[in-house]
């Protein structure tokens, strides 16, 4: 049964990095699997609150210092969702909150932002391809696809608090 939501989970990882890398959308049916998969494959029981409370409230406070440094720095209030996150990108954040100990799910966030910077580097500079937003959503779908296909091959836990 484990094998299976391994394979979903990495099947619904594809779509969004497929998805968010081409179309720059992610469908909802994309989310919702990939939430579920994602849930199922990574639960513990004993470590759901221990997981999902550390990693809400670094969200939480990952958002508000991105909400005061864009108001700081614009001088004005503006809508930090849409136009520097997409929704889809905060949404996989918060169903990744449950699959992760923080000192991991930290992990995840930095190597989806390195990840996204060298995509962006190198779609503008070497392809010449002018892009104004990072596919962060699949960035993060790629880093968790990784970290899970290795979780099941070299048999480590990502919800310790241990990293890796």
């Amino acid at each position: 049964m484990r094998f299976m939501f391994l394979w979903m989970t990495l099947a619904s990882s594809l779509l969004i990095i497929y998805e968010d890398f081409t179309r720059r959308t992610i469908h909802i049916v994309a989310l919702i699997l990939f939430g579920i998969t994602s849930f199922t494959y990574n639960y513990h029981k004993e470590y759901l609150l221990a997981t999902l409370v550390p990693n809400l409230f670094f969200l939480l406070v990952t958002f508000l210092i991105l909400r005061l440094y864009i108001f700081f720095k614009k001088n004005k209030k503006q809508k930090m969702v849409g136009r520097y996150l997409g929704l889809g990108d905060i949404v996989i954040l918060v169903l990744l909150c449950t699959s992760y100990s923080l000192y991991n799910f930290i992990f995840l966030i930095l190597s989806a932002c390195i990840m996204g910077l060298m995509y962006f580097t190198f779609a503008n500079f070497l392809l010449n391809k002018k892009i104004i937003r990072i596919p962060f959503a699949g960035c993060i779908a790629a880093i968790h696809f990784i970290l899970t296909l290795s979780s099941f091959i070299v048999s480590f836990d990502v919800t310790n608090t241990n990293l890796f």
